[in-house]
């Protein structure tokens, strides 16, 4: 059976956690059913693990997870910080590049964000074009930075014709493929793409 040696130990009894001032060495599995909490009051602590480590809960990396000792960079490199991850919906608002388009809706716009880069993909259904011509305008989830997208689309419900998609420094912009617009009485347009921010 293995040993515990702990050479001070604070708060011992069942009301709190057990604290352990002068650090713990473990050379097997430290199993804790409420979490361990590094530094003063949680702060400024290190885990070091010579081999894996296995964690059933939820990890918070408030400042990201740092991957410079793990691998051989690009020459280019930038950076080696994951600094966020996100997904969820956003609600797009919809207009033309002239006239104005009568009704229009979106069905499951969402996005996943990891680091500096978003995915997103949503379907547009033009109700009634009303008086809109040109391009159609989608307003995204995060503002992208110029000239990093990869996007594309196509028409499912009548033609089935393919779209261009190009970004701004805000918008969507939609197309047909033969540089017509995409604004017409019962279209369906599905949209998928990804860009830095």
């Amino acid at each position: 059976m293995s040993q515990l040696l702990v050479d001070d130990i604070v708060n011992k009894d069942d009301t709190g956690p057990v604290d352990f001032t002068k650090g713990v060495n473990a050379t097997g599995i430290v199993t804790a059913r409420g979490g361990i909490e590094f530094g003063a009051s949680g702060i400024g602590g290190t885990i070091t693990a010579a081999g894996a480590a296995r964690f059933k809960g939820i990890i918070s990396a408030d400042a990201g997870i740092d991957f410079s000792g793990a691998q051989t960079n690009a020459a280019g490199m930038t950076s080696e910080l994951l600094d966020g991850y996100e997904e969820g919906t956003w609600t797009p608002t919809l207009t033309s590049q002239g006239g104005t388009i009568t009704s229009a809706t979106t069905t499951n716009p969402s996005y996943t964000k990891i680091g500096n880069i978003v995915r997103f993909q949503l379907r547009i259904d033009i109700v009634d074009a009303g008086s809109g011509t040109g391009w159609l305008k989608v307003t995204l989830p995060f503002a992208p930075t110029n000239d990093s997208w990869a996007a594309s689309g196509s028409e499912t419900a009548t033609v089935g014709y393919a779209c261009e998609v190009v970004g701004t420094s805000t918008l969507l912009y939609i197309r047909k493929y033969d540089y017509t617009t995409v604004i017409l009485d019962g279209h369906v347009l599905r949209i998928a793409g990804t860009y830095e921010i």
